[in-house]
């Protein structure tokens, strides 16, 4: 659970791989320009649903970029204009809805669909609250909320919440069987070839480098998907992992 402005600003500096999942942090915001509240929140991956997976999405990104592109574009995952621009392209979004997908979204008669760039936030919450297996105070902490009544921050949730409340936000009903499902991922005996399949790969901060096998383990375990949803003339297929 994150703010539109903070992840907008994601930077590759500050992503890491850790254990079943990748992390990644703001450094500083307006409001905390020392740093002293930015901890590092948990991105899980989607295998079972591959149109949202952030594993899938970042693999695509790393691995389409070209060396031959500025060094400073390497720097943030979303380019300046997107930030600057991404809560208009929410309310485009919101706003190309037909009548049917107001009806799926149960809003009556809204004229001014009361969604913003604060209401997947807001949506989490409540589904973490739902979920009978997540510590409410592990859930408030990873929505920047203070916790108890001394309005203290935690520097990291109960153990093992992160795990649970990233597969319920990553819509794993809670207690289904395949609930302990990993990311892709290749064996600890198989060296990877990163710099080989990613031509930029020198362009990249090497502080997130410890991603880049999980991303490549994504596509390669998506191809067959995106060879069936993808238009094949995509530049996705002049990866070198998929141009051979």
């Amino acid at each position: 659970m994150s703010r539109r402005e903070r992840l907008v600003r994601t930077q590759w500096e500050f992503m890491r791989a850790n254990q079943d999942h990748m992390q990644s942090k703001t450094p500083t915001t307006k409001s905390d320009q020392a740093g002293m509240l930015s901890y590092w929140k948990a991105f899980f991956a989607m295998p079972h649903f591959p149109q949202c997976c952030p594993f899938l999405v970042l693999g695509i990104e790393v691995m389409i970029r070209s060396a031959q592109e500025d060094e400073a574009s390497f720097r943030k995952i979303f380019p300046k204009s997107f930030a600057d621009n991404s809560h208009s392209f929410i309310r485009t979004f919101v706003n190309s809805l037909g009548p049917i997908d107001k009806a799926v979204m149960n809003l009556g008669d809204y004229t001014v669909l009361p969604i913003t760039s604060h209401t997947p936030k807001r949506s989490a919450c409540g589904d973490l609250h739902a979920c009978e297996g997540v510590n409410w105070n592990s859930a408030k902490q990873r929505g920047d909320h203070d916790i108890g009544v001394e309005g203290q921050y935690l520097p990291e949730p109960a153990d093992g919440q992160d795990q649970i409340m990233g597969r319920v936000l990553a819509m794993m009903p809670f207690g289904w069987p395949d609930w302990m499902m990993l990311p892709p991922h290749f064996p600890a005996n198989i060296e990877v070839p990163t710099r080989d399949l990613i031509p930029a790969f020198e362009k990249f901060p090497v502080q997130c480098h410890s991603l880049f096998p999980f991303l490549i383990a994504s596509v390669v375990y998506h191809t067959e998907w995106l060879e069936a949803n993808v238009p094949c003339d995509n530049p996705l297929f002049s990866i070198p992992l998929l141009s051979s």
